[in-house]
């Protein structure tokens, strides 16, 4: 739930208001699709077939699938994290001397994603270990990645527990009672069976 608290900030610098969701809301869809074009870019090494395959994708995902109107659960809110992970991961194949620095920001990103939900963790962890099993079993295939691989899970291991006790100390503090991961877990489960998945 740590997404509220981050909202949250922003609307106290923001007005709370249509006008302050929908400057929010392009701001993160610009970021979105920033980085899915640089994505396509490292990838076909062309501006224009990168250019193109954006603007493919924003009239496959708005006028076929459900019109215009996109709903905010399907949108950056929830998906940026995950492709913020990707493009870090790949900076950090491509820029050897900056490797430390973005992984430290993958697992940083991945323990916030902990916190803000199962769905947000399992889209970003899921991308990165497929990732880092690619390199591990076909890029590279040695030791040193073996030792890097299991350094940087046991990283992200630490950072997830150290940022949930951390959130339920504050929490504590706030409230005198501790989180009830019950309710969340109902709510898991009802969305889950629900029409909306």
């Amino acid at each position: 739930v740590f997404i509220f608290y981050i909202l949250k900030f922003i609307f106290d610098i923001l007005p709370m208001s249509l006008k302050g969701l929908l400057f929010l809301s392009i701001c993160l869809y610009f970021i979105q699709y920033l980085l899915i074009y640089l994505l396509f870019y490292y990838i076909t090494n062309s501006k224009f077939y990168s250019f193109l395959s954006v603007i493919i994708l924003i009239i496959l995902q708005y006028f076929i699938f459900w019109g215009p109107s996109s709903l905010y659960p399907t949108g950056p809110i929830r998906f940026l994290p995950g492709l913020l992970l990707i493009f870090l991961e790949y900076k950090s194949l491509r820029f050897k001397s900056f490797f430390n620095f973005y992984n430290i920001l993958v697992i940083c990103i991945l323990g916030f994603c902990f916190l803000s939900g199962i769905d947000y963790f399992i889209f970003g962890f899921t991308s990165i270990l497929c990732m880092k099993l690619y390199k591990l079993f076909i890029q590279y295939r040695n030791f040193k990645e073996l030792k890097n691989f299991i350094i940087f899970y046991l990283a992200i291991f630490i950072v997830c527990l150290s940022f949930q006790f951390l959130f339920f100390y504050f929490s504590y503090l706030k409230t005198n009672t501790l989180p009830d991961w019950n309710n969340y877990l109902q709510y898991i489960f009802w969305y889950s069976s629900s029409d909306w998945m």
